[in-house]
């Protein structure tokens, strides 16, 4: 099952039980996360993680016009900066791809706003999810190591 599919699927499932707030859909998360794969990996890195989401361009486009808030910078220099945290930083890079359309969905059924603590919780969810599934022997092609 490909990840978003399974934080949609995740959200729903909270959505129906009644579960509206971020606190109690990421218990539910991690619930199902045990439930599946009887654990949840935990990582102690050496430097810290950053968990970026990633937008090709159209998709950033499209980002802007439905954000929920106005202070998004252009596509050129998000990118400048992403490409400065990955270069420059002391820490390690994870690059969440992420669907707009998706994106949106999920904000809804949880119950966020599509504002940047929106979007970073919905980063988050996707790489944890990938981390469950490496942690079980999948590969799934998600969150990339840069």
């Amino acid at each position: 099952m490909p990840l978003s599919k399974l934080v949609m699927e995740i959200a729903q499932s909270s959505e129906k039980r009644g579960l509206n707030t971020v606190g109690k859909a990421t218990r539910r998360l991690n619930r199902q996360m045990k439930k599946r794969q009887g654990k949840i990996l935990s990582v102690l890195p050496h430097r810290p993680i950053v968990i970026r989401a990633w937008y090709e361009k159209e998709q950033y486009e499209k980002l802007l016009q439905v954000s929920e808030t106005n202070d998004m910078p252009g596509y050129s220099e998000w990118h400048s900066d992403t490409m400065n945290i990955i270069e420059y930083g002391q820490c390690e890079v994870f690059l969440v791809p992420v669907n707009v359309d998706d994106l949106l969905e999920w904000c809804q059924k949880v119950g966020v706003q599509n504002d940047l603590y929106g979007r970073t919780l919905y980063a988050r969810a996707l790489y944890t999810c990938q981390q469950v599934y490496e942690e079980a022997g999948y590969q799934p092609e998600f969150a990339h190591h840069v």
